[in-house]
């Protein structure tokens, strides 16, 4: 046959039932697991007793369905690059961070990994908040990982066959480790995240709650060894300036080295770490990434690149030097950017020099920290209106966001039933003493299990970072059931 179509089917099991319309549920569905399809889908809807306007649609993936709506993504937000991993292979990644007001149940984050633009592995957002730490938008981040070019070897290794998930091996743990080091180095995404936290703290009263923290730091011993002596709360002052708008070239008319000496650039670097070159460029952030007509880009003479961070007409480019290396060895490197407007390449040349290894130096701990927690947490209330943002519902209690500079951030649920219930059953009581009690009862308790959880004599080995977080916040939908209550009947034995 030389020319036709081949269809190839696939049964699905999906978790739950699909309650409403298969136009809507399985459509949806039907985007995440097959997130870039060859030929798009038609959904019909033929069974008895469901009632719409309509009962035909058209399935094209949610990669596809993403580039038709615009509006539902962060400016700039729709970026990624070519990632080689030593010993795996190379793998696209797309990062697209959506609004805070998109609606969520139809594009879910998560990272996605998939082959010939069917799905066969996800991890869900909190892989995002616990590696990377950018928890103000682990919601809202899509992150896709086209692994069609990896090795079959590899892809077999990688990938069970029932194409739901991975195996836990070497390659997926690099895997993992490159797709976590991009994220944690985006520029775009740190600062985004910084935003977001800033705009949820500050429009909360900070000042009273550090006022009440730092007087209990204050009065008594054990809070003050909990939280660590002296340290204060880092409330945000005043807004961040607003980023200066960037729009790119399609197809660039530059891509040159950042500020370039004369004489040549000559870059440093340890033998056991990746080099890394800033250049210059008018391209669009999505310029490697997009699916149409994307750049590409050439390394003559370097042993490994990594990646490229392309963000806001800066690129970063990261090499990993051969393990075979020696100190003194140079590299005379030519990077070449092209794309199918250019008869001709853009070429920047370049040297690196190995340089004696870097000895990562003994961490110093003080007593006080040897739990992790370095100063008095911010406390932030979140209300029903919010409940979106942070992922609540009417049974959470309060949940660990990470803040800056190992800092942490408390989201308190004051619209949780429990707290409405008991505002409702004791009206003598004064509404606002039964929400102090249970915002700083809920969150000392939290914190309590979080210093065992990460004390010394609680474990012997660190746990996953952040998994506690997902743990205290699961505990805490039974804490706040018994925290006023408790709190009631010690006070009012007390005024007896």
């Amino acid at each position: 046959m030389t020319a036709g179509t081949c269809i190839k089917l696939w049964n699905y099991k999906f978790p739950g039932r699909l309650k409403t319309l298969a136009t809507l549920d399985l459509r949806y569905a039907l985007e995440r697991s097959l997130p870039d399809p060859g030929l798009p889908i038609r959904v019909r809807e033929r069974r008895d007793g469901y009632r719409a306007h309509y009962y035909d649609t058209t399935m094209s993936g949610i990669l596809p369905a993403l580039a038709d709506s615009p509006e539902k993504i962060e400016p700039g937000f729709d970026t990624g690059t070519p990632l080689k991993i030593p010993n795996v292979g190379e793998v696209h990644l797309r990062l697209l961070l959506m609004r805070e007001d998109v609606e969520r149940e139809r594009f879910q984050s998560g990272v996605f990994f998939s082959v010939n633009g069917q799905l066969h592995s996800e991890f869900g957002s909190d892989f995002v908040s616990r590696r990377t730490k950018l928890d103000y938008i682990a919601d809202s981040l899509l992150v896709f990982v086209d692994c069609t070019e990896l090795p079959a070897l590899i892809r077999e290794d990688l990938f069970l066959a029932s194409r739901d998930r991975m195996r836990f091996c070497e390659e997926r743990t690099a895997l993992e480790d490159s797709i976590v080091d991009y994220l944690r180095e985006h520029e775009g995404l740190k600062d985004i995240n910084a935003r977001r936290r800033q705009s949820r703290l500050s429009s909360t009263g900070q000042e009273q709650t550090q006022q009440v923290l730092q007087l209990l730091v204050r009065d008594d011993p054990t809070l003050a060894n909990l939280f660590g002596v002296g340290k204060k709360i880092r409330i945000p002052t005043g807004p961040l300036p607003e980023p200066e708008p960037y729009s790119g070239r399609q197809f660039p008319t530059y891509f040159r080295i950042h500020k370039e000496p004369k004489e040549g650039l000559i870059r440093k670097c340890p033998k056991n770490r990746n080099a890394r070159v800033e250049f210059e460029t008018d391209a669009e952030n999505n310029y490697f990434s997009r699916p149409q007509d994307p750049g590409r880009y050439e390394g003559i003479g370097v042993p490994s690149i990594k990646s490229v961070h392309l963000w806001n007409g800066k690129a970063s480019l990261r090499i990993s030097l051969p393990q075979t290396c020696n100190v003194g060895d140079k590299f005379s490197i030519q990077f070449s950017v092209s794309d199918i407007s250019r008869a001709e390449s853009m070429n920047s040349n370049f040297v690196i020099e190995v340089a004696d290894e870097v000895q990562p130096g003994e961490p110093h701990i003080s007593e006080p920290s040897r739990s992790g927690l370095v100063g008095i947490p911010n406390i932030t209330e979140v209300w029903k209106s919010d409940w979106a943002k942070h992922g609540f519902d009417e049974r959470s209690g309060l949940k660990f966001c990470h803040g800056e500079d190992d800092t942490l951030d408390v989201m308190v649920n004051m619209d949780n039933i429990n707290l409405r219930n008991e505002i409702s059953r004791r009206r003598t009581k004064d509404p606002q003493v039964l929400r102090y009690w249970f915002k700083y009862g809920l969150f000392l308790l939290a914190m309590g299990m979080l210093h065992y959880h990460r004390s010394s004599e609680a474990k012997t080995e660190p746990a996953e970072d952040g998994s506690d977080f997902a743990m205290i916040s699961e505990a805490s939908k039974g804490l706040a059931v018994t925290v006023i209550p408790v709190i009631y009947q010690l006070h009012k034995d007390k005024s007896d």
